[in-house]
């Protein structure tokens, strides 16, 4: 219910106090809403069943917070594990962000027979996002575990209390430069893989990075810093990796073309913290790779390209 309610047909719809009533009962209040017409309901129930969960119940809250950002409150009830909390935060350019940076490379399938809402949510066409001048998002999630080691020995020690917390965003500042990073910080080890099985399976160990880069038309030039935040995975940092990449290009006048790439780096190699009998170490390393060729057409259709090159690295 809700006490004005705004509709202009195409575009979006707004009100003001919104109560929201399950079998007459209100269960969450809001003081002002909006929705473009084509976002996602503004209530999503997943109820499902797995042996590592039991039987569960995920529900989602979208709604606007303006015309740019987008949000999604969760409250997960899963009979095993407990209570999950989660608040998402979606923004772009355009303000028609429609997922979440994990589910667009996520894996599209969930890997649970039981999983009925997922199975239904998969059977939808996927679109292609539009690339936006600037476009990123913060998943932040809660829960109290009622059984976090799944009646097995782990590695690490992981307590009841566990967490989650993911900032992306990528912009391109002009038709040249850009943006891009990632940070994640978790718990443990293990919450990816038991509460976000889809996003686990396409990235089990998710990185922090953020890289400036710059596009012109013959060269690619980028600096990337890439740093360790949980101590229970292994890493490489780059601090910082600096690359210069030609693309394959005709020499002046000559039949010749070129291409080559060259990247120097100071790297740090991070082992896990349970890691025994090995120590972290570092080192800068140069490496640069350089390619002539020089095509050829025999008998009016056979493409031969010779080709000569070398490369370096020096640690």
């Amino acid at each position: 219910r809700a006490k004005k309610i705004w509709i202009v047909p195409g575009r979006h719809i707004r009100a003001q106090h919104v109560v929201l009533y399950i079998k007459g009962v209100p269960v969450m209040y809001s003081p002002y809403w909006n929705q473009n017409i084509g976002d996602k309901n503004f209530m999503s129930i997943v109820p499902g069943y797995s042996s590592r969960m039991y039987a569960y119940l995920l529900t989602e809250f979208n709604y606007r917070i303006s015309r740019k950002v987008e949000a999604a409150s969760h409250i997960d009830l899963r009979m095993r594990r407990g209570v999950g909390l989660g608040q998402d935060f979606m923004w772009s350019a355009s303000g028609n962000a429609k997922e979440l940076s994990t589910e667009r490379y996520s894996a599209q399938s969930s890997d649970n027979f039981w999983d009925y809402g997922r199975m239904l949510q998969d059977e939808k066409p996927k679109e292609t996002p539009e690339e936006e001048p600037w476009a990123g998002d913060l998943i932040t999630y809660y829960t109290r575990d009622a059984w976090p080691d799944e009646g097995k020995t782990q590695p690490y020690k992981i307590d009841n209390d566990r967490y989650r917390l993911r900032l992306y965003h990528n912009q391109s500042f002009d038709e040249q430069n850009y943006l891009m990073s990632q940070v994640n910080y978790l718990s443990d080890p293990k919450i990816i893989e038991q509460f976000f099985r889809r996003e686990y399976k396409s990235s089990p160990e998710p990185d922090n990075y953020i890289v400036l880069g710059h596009r012109a038309e013959h060269y690619t030039a980028s600096l990337k810093v890439e740093k360790r935040l949980n101590d229970f995975y292994t890493t490489v940092d780059r601090l910082p990796e600096l690359k210069l990449d030609f693309a394959r290009q005709k020499i002046l006048e000559t039949p010749f073309y070129y291409q080559g790439k060259t990247a120097g780096a100071y790297l740090q190699k991070n082992f896990e913290a349970n890691a025994t009998n090995v120590d972290n170490y570092a080192a800068g390393r140069f490496d640069t790779a350089h390619m002539l060729y020089y095509p050829t057409k025999q008998m009016g259709f056979l493409n031969v390209i010779p080709r000569a090159g070398w490369r370096g690295t020096h640690y």
